[in-house]
């Protein structure tokens, strides 16, 4: 199941950096997801870690790194990789932490990937703009204000900004809002939205369902694959954590079919490990909103005394000619 927002990629870096630096929006799953593997993993203590806050991924250093402007992405070694679950394959193959070495000497590898390859097909933002409706879509407005900025900048900008994967800086920030739009088509008249959305909720399932069925053959103490966390409980927890954040009803709702995840949830949260993840709820967010001015933007767009900057007509017939090729390339996987 192709996801309807970008997905990342490994690229290749400008220089060598032998220190990971995690450039991440710490209350985001994907971003929580990398941070909790970080964390659990053997360069936790070297490892830079930056916090985007809630528009720096859209600027023109982060975008030059990584293209597709999304959180988390890890620079390390020769490459930027833009995608968590790519970073967790990296840090789970370089990098293991003491219990993924510990998975792997009792041959319990393919497991734990197998698990991670379930939680990677979930897309989390369609699940969550599905179950909390206009409230998530006004969240894409501050993006659009930023993004449309930026792409008229780098227009005046022009050569003065160097190329990204072969596109100009401007042509990035268009091919971003081409997909910020086709995220949100895929939410309703869209050919396929509906089929994605029931596959999405399929998936949704059957990580509760293998959760519990790992956690059935483990002590009551342990985690998904033992005593240690490991890869897989670093992908685990943020699932459970958003789950919580946006819909409580949905996880109450679990935990009472799967009652020894439940279990689990408790053990878990009182972790140190798990803090990269349950220390950013919805108090730090509001925190975040506020001191960006983001409710006060959003409210002013609704009453009509903001509106995104205009793009030219060039501008929209190129965002239009990324939007189908984005249709066709999801639609057809």
């Amino acid at each position: 199941m192709a996801k309807a927002l970008p997905t990342g990629k490994v690229r290749q870096a400008a220089e060598f950096r032998a220190i990971p630096k995690l450039w991440y929006m710490p209350f985001s799953l994907n971003s929580a997801k990398a941070a909790m593997c970080l964390r659990l993993s053997s360069v936790n203590e070297a490892a830079e870690r930056v916090d985007l806050g809630v528009e720096g991924q859209y600027d023109f250093e982060c975008a030059q790194l990584n293209p597709n402007m999304t959180v988390p992405f890890l620079e390390v070694e020769d490459k930027v990789i833009t995608d968590s679950r790519l970073i967790a394959d990296h840090l789970f193959q370089k990098y293991p932490g003491a219990g993924d070495r510990k998975a792997i000497s009792e041959g319990q590898k393919e497991s734990v990937i197998a698990f991670v390859d379930t939680i990677a097909e979930w897309d989390e933002a369609v699940w969550c703009f599905t179950h909390i409706g206009e409230q998530a879509s006004m969240a894409n407005i501050p993006r659009y204000m930023k993004l449309h900025q930026q792409a008229l900048l780098a227009n005046q900008k022009g050569s003065e900004l160097p190329l990204v994967d072969g596109m100009s800086m401007e042509d990035v920030y268009l091919k971003k809002i081409a997909g910020l739009r086709y995220f949100e088509s895929m939410l309703g008249s869209d050919p396929g939205a509906e089929d994605y959305q029931r596959n999405n909720e399929i998936v949704y399932e059957q990580i509760w369902a293998k959760a519990n069925e790992l956690l059935a053959t483990r002590q009551s103490q342990d985690f998904l694959f033992g005593a240690e966390l490991t890869t897989a409980d670093a992908l685990f927890v943020p699932f459970l954590y958003r789950i919580g954040f946006v819909a409580k009803v949905n996880l109450e709702e679990n935990f009472q079919q799967y009652p020894r995840v439940r279990q689990y949830w408790q053990q878990v949260q009182a972790t140190k490990e798990a803090k990269c993840v349950t220390a950013y709820g919805k108090q730090f967010v509001a925190k975040v909103m506020l001191q960006a001015c983001l409710p006060c933007k959003i409210a002013s767009f609704k009453c009509g005394g903001r509106k995104y900057a205009a793009l030219p007509a060039e501008m929209n017939r190129k965002i239009e000619a990324f939007i189908d090729e984005k249709r066709k390339g999801h639609l057809s996987k």
